[in-house]
């Protein structure tokens, strides 16, 4: 059975269409079939492009608060979660880069929501001189926990009270050039409002096995795609 793909870009609809309501007019004669034959049209899937940062100066500040045993204040130290779109595991890293020598952060994969326990480092003087307490500001979101409100660390660990919100990048589309030839025909509209066919794009999922054998791994601190293709096939792509 012959596929083809359709790449619908809501950007570049005319501007007398809604949103919600697109219309997808197909060159004439691209698809045809014969009197035995007929189409079946499936939505594989709904991808919207990372053109903001779902991190930024606005839900991204934090609080450490040390209180005495009488619950007076002791110290407060301020933080920010870098700016971008952080995955998990970013924000692990960046919480424990913050928070060394006195918050250990890890993420339960099966509830979504983050343990924070105390350094033990500081046992024997923080036992006996004050609590510590992780508070956000504005980044609920991404660190669990209602924003001014306060979670006790503990040396045994606490989890957030919240469950994380993160969108990570899901998939990228990439053009391919030279005479390498790719499963499907494609039609798109990227560029324009005309839906034109082509056969040099391809939609890819990140970090999954593709039909292709295709694997892409993505590294977000250094902003790096890597596209393995089957060993058999003997070529990859590496995109920076």
């Amino acid at each position: 059975m012959e596929k083809i793909n359709v790449y619908i870009n809501s950007k570049n609809k005319k501007t007398t269409e809604n949103i919600n309501n697109l219309n997808i007019s197909l060159p004439n004669g691209f698809l045809t079939v014969s009197r035995d034959e007929y189409f079946i049209l499936t939505i594989n899937s709904f991808h919207m492009f990372a053109t903001w940062y779902n991190c930024n100066s606005l839900n991204s500040a934090y609080k450490l608060v040390s209180r005495k045993q009488d619950t007076s204040i002791f110290n407060i130290l301020y933080f920010t979660l870098q700016q971008g779109n952080p995955n998990i595991n970013d924000i692990v890293l960046m919480l424990n880069n913050s928070l060394i020598g006195y918050v250990i952060t890890t993420y339960d994969k099966i509830t979504n929501k983050l343990i924070y326990k105390r350094d033990p480092i500081l046992t024997q003087d923080t036992l006996t001189n004050y609590q510590i307490y992780l508070s956000p500001l504005n980044c609920s979101s991404f660190i669990g926990i209602d924003n001014n409100s306060e979670l006790e660390i503990t040396f045994n660990g606490s989890y957030s009270s919240n469950s994380i919100n993160v969108i990570t990048i899901k998939a990228i589309n990439i053009k391919v050039g030279g005479d390498i030839n790719l499963f499907d025909d494609t039609i798109d509209n990227y560029s324009s409002t005309l839906y034109q066919p082509g056969t040099d794009k391809q939609f890819f999922i990140i970090n999954t096995w593709s039909r292709f054998k295709f694997y892409i791994r993505y590294k977000r601190l250094f902003i790096t795609f890597t596209i393995y293709k089957d060993e058999k096939k003997n070529f990859w792509y590496y995109i920076t």
